[in-house]
């Protein structure tokens, strides 16, 4: 029972992931018609979202200690961030699950609320968003949740914490929310006259003083001063369609988009240049790891992003489902924790052999 309930499960995820590489060409073709490509990224942002794949066996038995377990076969872990402490992992079921040890043990809790992304700030406290106009404040245990009502940008689509521990926040209408006191008040940045109507799909503040947006049509925006102007200063060509962004400096870092699409720049942005991707995987989601960039995506893939290209990492007991977050265990672990559906967690060693 468990192998067929299994095959059923994978043929299942090969369907949908067959099913968004189709779109994805689609989209190409059709590039300029944003109503339909905005239904495409909000499906693959949070995608695929597979409930109730489970990899357990069967029977009654199993049944109570399947409950007893952090990860239920209904989550699909949407985001997943780390304060060096305490790994918070948020399932769109409306929990969050916790670990003060490295991600080797895990305990749940339910909030109410099924967060897409997540960050941590300077003092430890970690803040997300989800699709339903709320922002979320957490403590540095990942115990105590608090939700804010968000004005705008709705829907929400990325988060981001910068080093003086102002909250940001980027989503619809190529807008741009900011808060310095964790929700308590919000600055609007409107990018509309630059970007139209863009869906802005990921921000990054590398330092004090830098910090990139991407988004819809390759639109790519920065600042020079914390935030307090943002520039159009670069357009991804090759009809880009971004999901995520990393950058280990103010000149360096990289993009990933639809149909496996992998970008960098040398120059802050303004430039970028096609990188080999040998895995033909599209990558959901980019990390910062020291001074590498790893991204996770389609059929269980972990992997280096480089100049001279994208290098997959293997990993014990991986499965193939997309991966659909990705945090670094800080800089004195060579380690990530990836999630995706059906409870589908994971600890990965980025330590190259040898080194």
């Amino acid at each position: 029972m468990t192998l067929v309930y299994g095959f059923m499960c994978f043929s299942a995820i090969a369907s949908i992931a067959m099913h968004f590489r189709e779109r994805a060409a689609q989209a190409l073709e059709r590039f300029r018609s944003s109503n339909s490509l905005r239904k495409l990224l909000l499906s693959s942002l949070t995608a695929p979202l597979i409930v109730g794949c489970g990899f357990g066996g069967g029977g009654f038995d199993g049944v109570d200690a399947q409950r007893a377990k952090p990860f239920q076969r209904y989550d699909l872990v949407q985001a997943i961030a780390s304060n060096g402490v305490t790994v918070v992992a948020a399932s769109q079921a409306g929990s969050v699950i916790v670990s003060d040890d490295q991600g080797r043990a895990w305990r749940r809790h339910a909030i109410g609320g099924g967060m897409v992304d997540l960050a941590t700030c300077p003092d430890g406290r970690f803040v997300g968003i989800d699709f339903q106009g709320r922002g979320w404040v957490g403590d540095s245990k990942g115990q105590q949740w608090d939700s804010i009502a968000l004005s705008e940008p709705v829907p929400a689509i990325s988060a981001a914490c910068d080093t003086r521990g102002r909250w940001w926040v980027t989503g619809a209408h190529a807008q741009v929310a900011m808060s310095p006191d964790f929700g308590a008040t919000w600055t609007l940045i409107d990018l509309s006259r630059d970007a139209d109507d863009a869906q802005l799909t990921s921000i990054q503040m590398v330092d004090e003083s830098h910090g990139f947006i991407v988004g819809e049509f390759g639109f790519v925006f920065g600042t020079t001063d914390g935030g307090e102007n943002w520039t159009h200063i670069g357009t991804i060509d090759g009809d880009f369609y971004p999901y995520a962004v990393a950058f280990v400096s103010r000149e360096e870092g990289f993009a990933s988009g639809l149909a496996g699409q992998v970008v960098r720049t040398t120059d802050g942005g303004v430039s970028w240049a096609p990188v080999p991707n040998v895995t033909g995987v599209s990558f959901y989601r980019l990390v910062r790891a020291g001074n590498e960039v790893f991204g996770v995506g389609g059929g269980g893939v972990v992997a280096r992003l480089s100049e001279s290209g994208v290098t997959p990492v293997a990993y014990p007991d991986a499965m193939p489902v997309p991966l659909t977050s990705v945090a670094s265990l800080g800089p004195d672990r060579q380690a990530l924790v990836v999630g995706g559906p059906g409870g589908f967690s994971r600890v990965v060693s980025t330590e190259e052999a040898g080194s």
